[in-house]
């Protein structure tokens, strides 16, 4: 985290092999907060299964792969 001019920054290097790759790692990131930001004030015990879902259709509208890679992560996330 770095903070400039009052606002706060999050760092991070990605060793990507492609620039797919790149892309999809800073648009997991985006939805991810965007998908969060969704569904923050719902009554759920458990947020997760409406948050991946907010985030996988907002990944869906830009890539439909990228959508179904993070479809797999979710499964494994939630099946552990």
């Amino acid at each position: 985290m770095r903070e400039e001019d009052g606002v706060d920054w999050e760092l991070a290097e990605v060793l990507a092999s492609d620039p797919d790759h790149l892309l999809y790692v800073l648009f997991d990131e985006v939805t991810a907060k965007l998908a969060r930001a969704a569904v923050e004030n719902s009554n759920h015990t458990d947020q997760r299964r409406r948050w991946f879902a907010a985030q996988e259709d907002l990944l869906g509208r830009l890539n439909d792969e990228w959508r179904a890679r993070t479809v797999r992560r979710h499964v494994e996330m939630l099946s552990s």
